[in-house]
């Protein structure tokens, strides 16, 4: 058995996908739980008022509607009794056993399945917190009642129904501070992360959890947090900074606190040792930049190598202490692989220093920078400049590429602009 939990702010698209499903004959309406009516007799106007008088109770609350799915394997003979008698358990473990609640079998896939439409909305007007909805205790829930109901264990699923364990993680969406619980939403990234992703450190880790705004932080090497081998997990806003207050590994139901993730850094340094992992990624740079001009801004070679899959993440959030350990360049995240390289793993060609020399943006930079057409933040980064060695340099180029791909498309704006304006005056004349 597998489950899983969607939000909305529209009771109503929420209900109309069910009773749509309703009217082809692709789903029966089952049950109907803290509603005025049986289920027989309710019409579909009582149904969305009941959840909609829910809605209103908090006007603060934006995603005020639940819609679950719950799986099951398509051996599981389940009559609508059964699925209901699962149902009404699985919104008690959850927190929605008072909840008004429509339950609809689906009848529309190979594996028997059902849907609930809930209010998130107590009769108090406060919201249920998402924490029983994590992904750590979904699986608890789901596997009590598999032990309850004599239901096939999700680890037994057949390859044929292996999607309805993968298909939910593609809805992680990059977190934003304030929407939501923190912890709910760093949990369901981790979730998402964790066991998906070939990572051999927590700067590996933090490549692929920056594209979620979530970082992995073990505080200063000084730090009794660090000393003590502790681990926070903290949001971060668009711009990669810290926001809000950090949370410790051990308040999280999967307990990813240090211990686990280095037992994972030995499993996952076998895979990320395959040469065809590898080969992918240093095959489709060796090509792209080729067709890399000089002059072209980064983010041409960045855009084309993320239409093959593969992520250049080129500022990763680090902790306070790892300037020596990870210090700046790529990382490459090959999704179809679902590896994580730091650019050195591949080789002195693949690093970020390597990168700005061979497409020559690193002269590029600095003329422009001289030109005063790329600007300084701060007073320091001119004596950087001057520097002879390269390594010293390249925080700084990679701080300077935003300003540069802004630069370059200003201007061919601007070219395109004046093509146009020859062209017509051309036509103009000849009129």
């Amino acid at each position: 058995m597998f489950a899983y939990v969607d939000s909305s702010h529209r009771p109503r698209l929420t209900l109309d996908y069910n009773e749509h499903k309703l009217t082809q004959g692709k789903a029966l309406f089952i049950a109907a739980f803290n509603y005025w009516e049986d289920a027989d007799k309710l019409q579909w106007s009582q149904k969305l008022e009941r959840l909609h008088e829910r809605s209103l109770r908090s006007e603060r609350v934006h995603k005020n509607t639940a819609h679950m799915t719950l799986n099951f394997h398509p051996q599981d003979k389940l009559s609508d009794r059964d699925m209901k008698l699962i149902a009404a358990r699985y919104l008690k473990d959850i927190g929605f056993a008072d909840q008004p609640a429509l339950v609809y079998r689906h009848l529309d896939a190979g594996h028997p399945h059902l849907h609930i439409v809930a209010s998130n909305i107590r009769h108090d007007g406060t919201r249920i917190s998402n924490d029983l909805r994590s992904p750590y205790h979904l699986k608890q829930v789901c596997q009590q009642l598999e032990k309850i109901h004599h239901l096939t264990p999700v680890r037994e699923l057949t390859p044929e129904a292996q999607h309805l364990r993968q298909a939910p993680r593609q809805h992680i969406q990059r977190l934003q501070y304030g929407q939501g619980a923190t912890r709910t939403g760093i949990e369901n990234v981790l979730h998402h992360v964790l066991d998906r992703y070939a990572y051999t450190s927590i700067g590996h880790l933090n490549a692929i959890l920056s594209r979620y705004n979530v970082m992995a932080d073990r505080g200063s090497e000084q730090s009794k947090l660090y000393q003590h081998r502790g681990l926070y997990y903290r949001m971060l806003d668009d711009e990669g900074k810290r926001i809000g207050a950090p949370i410790k590994a051990s308040a999280f139901d999967s307990r990813p606190a240090l211990d686990y993730l280095e037992k994972k850094f030995e499993i996952n340094q076998v895979q990320l040792q395959k040469k065809d992992h590898q080969l992918r990624i240093t095959a489709n740079l060796e090509w792209h930049l080729l067709k890399q001009k000089e002059g072209d801004p980064l983010e041409k070679l960045v855009n084309n190598l993320q239409r093959e899959g593969i992520l250049v993440v080129r500022d990763v959030p680090r902790s306070r202490q790892t300037q020596s350990q990870d210090g700046h360049g790529f990382y490459y995240i090959d999704f179809e692989k679902s590896t994580i390289y730091r650019d050195t793993d591949l080789g002195e060609r693949y690093t970020a220093l390597s990168i700005f020399q061979r497409t020559k943006l690193d002269k590029t930079l600095e003329e422009l920078v001289h030109k005063q057409q790329l600007h300084l933040t701060h007073h320091k980064e001119s004596s950087i400049l001057q520097d002879s060695d390269p390594l010293k340099k390249l925080h700084l180029w990679i701080k300077l590429v935003p300003q540069h791909d802004q630069l370059t498309r200003t201007l061919q704006k601007e070219q395109v602009l004046k093509h146009h304006k020859r062209h017509h005056h051309t036509i103009m004349h000849d009129l």
